[in-house]
């Protein structure tokens, strides 16, 4: 078994979405025509950018909805878009806060409207008002996502357990964000401070909240199996994030969508540091400390960086960290489902999350 069966499911969701996306937004971009033409440049460029995701939760809360039992496709797909929405405007404001200037092969929203404030002659500076533009965006995100999945066609009761869910993984993410950004001087956060902000931030909103939504709607009441759709889908999450991370050092950009080293230039603290600091020796520290933050890294930088995760063991204890999540997800499998199908396709879905390139 390998990803390639979760691949071609993500890429058969992205072409049955497509329309539905497009349809949402679009109507958008006409109401916010009506208003004026600053309004609509808004909703286009957010349309541009969320055209251009994974969709990868977009299809786990399809994927949770059939594995437990929902019958209604077409409702669910279209529903299904409401987190797609969502994760572009956590993405923009994420950008803003890491001071990113590329996303998904584009420049960052921010870096976009401060583009449009010189060209506009903006009173205020330009890097204010892309910032506050951005802001806007992402709250605009917010409210869209709201609305896609509250005129759900779904039971009442049902969609209102579904924005419970909701409003719990999004407050857990707001707070990972903020353990994320809080950066202390000469100070490497314990592996267990790692983990944590992983988890809040990334790993139970991309995989527990799009499962647990679409087993919602579909009516699921059996605990159990709840239980084993959350592990398997924290475990999908975790995996996803330290494959990220070694992405950002060992990928490609135009495939990882951002500059290679980002996460390095920004300072941030994955498993990749911690693994380094806590194990690395005298001279790799010191390397490594020299390099983490630095905002003008250079080519070389990244390469020498490269060397050392590899020569230090590190690339293969969160290499091998990230496998053992996919371990721990494909072992609850047969709680979330008996379908020879389904189960098929959660395994190859989790293993893909570390086969991945992009």
């Amino acid at each position: 078994m390998n990803g390639e069966l979760g691949a071609q499911y993500l890429a058969s969701y992205r072409i049955k979405t497509d329309p539905l996306l497009t349809n949402f937004l679009r109507k958008k971009i006409n109401q916010a025509a009506a208003i004026d033409g600053l309004s609509k440049t808004l909703v286009q460029k957010f349309e541009k950018m969320t055209k251009l995701g994974k969709r990868l939760r977009g299809a786990l809360v399809v994927l949770g909805y059939q594995s437990s039992g929902g019958k209604d496709i077409r409702a669910i797909l279209d529903t299904s878009l409401f987190v797609e929405l969502f994760h572009t405007g956590a993405l923009v404001l994420d950008d803003l806060m890491d001071q990113d200037e590329t996303r998904r092969g584009l420049p960052s929203i921010h870096k976009q409207f401060e583009a449009e404030g010189r060209k506009w002659k903006i009173r205020s500076s330009s890097a204010l008002y892309g910032r506050s533009m951005a802001m806007n965006v992402g709250n605009l995100a917010f409210y869209l996502s709201w609305e896609k999945l509250m005129q759900g066609n779904f039971p009442a009761k049902d969609l209102i357990k579904a924005g419970s869910l909701y409003v719990k993984f999004v407050t857990r993410l707001i707070y990972g964000q903020s353990l994320d950004i809080t950066k202390r001087k000469n100070t490497i956060n314990p592996k267990s401070a790692i983990l944590k902000t992983i988890r809040h931030k990334t790993a139970e909103y991309t995989g527990v909240m799009p499962l647990l939504i679409g087993a919602t709607l579909a009516g699921l009441k059996d605990q159990r199996k709840k239980k084993a759709l959350e592990k398997y889908g924290l475990s999908l999450g975790m995996a996803m994030q330290l494959r990220d991370d070694i992405l950002g050092i060992y990928g490609k950009e135009k495939e990882i969508g951002k500059p290679v080293g980002s996460d390095l230039r920004e300072g941030k603290q994955t498993m990749l540091v911690y693994h380094l600091f806590r194990y690395g020796t005298g001279k790799q520290r010191a390397i490594t400390r020299n390099l983490l933050g630095k905002r003008a890294l250079t080519k070389e930088d990244v390469r020498q960086m490269k060397k050392l995760l590899k020569d230090s063991g590190t690339l293969k204890y969160v290499t091998d960290l990230g496998w053992d999540y996919v371990d721990q997800g494909k072992k609850v499998i047969p709680e979330v489902s008996g379908d020879p199908e389904t189960k098929a396709l959660l395994e190859s879905l989790i293993m893909l999350m570390m086969e991945r390139t992009k």
